[in-house]
């Protein structure tokens, strides 16, 4: 059973223990964006993630302050984006 592409968040509200869940049909090149609730760009990183059901810990996006924040996830094929409240 192949899932189709998506992006969810385990645990919310998202704490230091929480984790992004990103399930790719195919192995990608992944670039994570996450901005601050004013819309400036918070942190930019890159992982080659393979097909299949991925998981990256929030902790991965550095240590963030509590607040409101929107995490992309951008592919050559998917674009996802999720809202996050950080407590």
């Amino acid at each position: 059973i192949t899932r189709p592409p998506s992006m969810e968040m385990l645990r919310k509200p998202v704490t230091s223990g929480s984790s992004v869940r990103l399930t790719l049909t195919t192995r990608q090149r992944v670039v994570f964006k996450l901005f601050d609730s004013k819309g400036a760009l918070v942190h930019v990183s890159t992982v080659d993630a393979p097909a299949g059901v991925n998981q990256y810990p929030v902790s991965k996006f550095g240590l963030l302050a509590r607040g409101t924040y929107t995490l992309q996830a951008i592919t050559n094929i998917d674009r996802f984006s999720r809202r996050l409240i950080v407590k």
